[in-house]
């Protein structure tokens, strides 16, 4: 839809679900999604200002401001909220006061340039509507088999989550869009089951200025109509790395342990966020503007977490802000306020349960 109608902006209103497969990375998976479905490249979420419009049901804050903090680090252009009816309601845990923390905070980001940030040019995931579609009609008589495809390119996503790799989502049904795949240092087609030839021209280019390509678990099996290739594809297709990970058999630490490997080892080690968790439910992004980074980092945990973040930085010299809903501060690294490259290369972070917090890294003697 937004590519044939030359959408500018897509937008959508994803409800708080807690029987979504996705849980809270529902939000940046759908901020992902419509990213990749607009024209311009540009994606906004609209969001309950109560969530499930119940005064005074929801659970507790990150309820409200969550969706909206992880839809911003991953590069959403606008977030709204509706029903503002529900903002001050006079019930018990009335949600205007942390949508204005959560506008607070966009604030103290607007000055520094926030639409100018991007995602960095990493890893570019080539997400496929005509792979679940025909895989699904093709696998119609078993309805778990016929969720394959869905399941394994949502699970591709959420790995790259969990692990803080910033990536940006193109529709692999769209070769109009996929020019821009050449200026990734990695390519990634989650069970690409369906590719038209288009496509295929694009991957090749890609390649050829460089680019690594991983094809998971389908080598393109259906042309961009359901049809049969006598062979596969992508099988042929010189530079394409084929790699098998049966997330049908697995579960999500085996399936995480088996493609972040592969996905480090073609970023040469060195991708532009190290995010380490240690086990907890913390959801980390990172933007880039020149030699500028702003890091966002979410605790979705209700205990405080201690964690081990790194930066791949140019040599030079760097002074770091800290953000939060509440307030801005000039932030340390073990006592310095002058930061190198090898400060940031690794640094531990603290986070208050369910806090939100934004880490602004400027390089010495640029604007934000």
């Amino acid at each position: 839809m937004g590519s044939v109608g030359e959408v500018a902006e897509m937008s959508s209103d994803p409800y708080w679900s807690h029987n979504s497969y996705l849980g809270h990375y529902y939000f940046a998976n759908e901020t992902k999604k419509l990213i990749g479905a607009s024209r311009t490249r540009t994606g906004a979420l609209t969001l309950q200002t109560a969530p499930r419009f119940d005064r005074d049901g929801y659970e507790n804050p990150i309820m409200v401001y969550g969706p909206a903090f992880s839809s911003l680090m991953h590069g959403a252009r606008g977030i709204n909220f509706y029903k503002q009816d529900y903002l001050f309601a006079g019930g018990k845990n009335d949600t205007g006061p942390w949508v204005e923390k959560f506008f607070n905070l966009t604030a103290y980001l607007e000055p520094r340039g926030l639409l100018d940030y991007q995602v960095p040019k990493s890893v570019a995931l080539l997400y496929s509507r005509a792979s679940e579609d025909w895989w699904q009609l093709a696998h119609a008589a078993n309805p778990t088999e016929s969720a394959e495809v869905m399941l394994y390119e949502n699970a591709v996503m959420e790995v790259l989550f969990r692990n803080g790799i910033p990536f940006d989502l193109y529709f692999l049904d769209q070769p109009s869009s996929l020019d821009a795949v050449s200026k990734y240092a990695l390519t990634i087609l989650p069970y690409p089951y369906s590719i038209g030839n288009g496509a295929v021209s694009k991957i090749r280019d890609a390649i050829s200025h460089g680019t690594k390509v991983v094809s998971l678990q389908r080598q393109g099996d259906v042309d961009e109509f359901g049809e049969p290739y006598r062979i596969p594809v992508l099988r042929s297709l010189p530079g394409v790395q084929h790699v098998a990970i049966d997330f049908a058999r697995s579960n999500y630490a085996d399936f995480s342990a088996q493609l972040m490997p592969v996905v480090l080892k073609n970023l040469d080690g060195r991708p532009p966020l190290n995010l380490d968790a240690n086990g907890k439910d913390v959801e980390c992004a990172i933007l880039e503007k020149a030699r500028s980074r702003l890091v966002f980092c979410l605790n979705w945990e209700k205990q405080a977490v201690d964690i081990n973040l790194g930066l791949n930085l140019a040599e030079g010299t760097y002074t770091a802000s800290v953000m939060t809903l509440e307030q801005e501060t000039p932030a340390r690294i073990d006592g310095k306020s002058v930061l190198s490259a090898s400060d940031l290369k690794s640094f531990r972070m603290v986070l208050a349960p369910e806090e939100a917090k934004v880490v602004a890294i400027t390089a010495a003697g640029s604007a934000h």
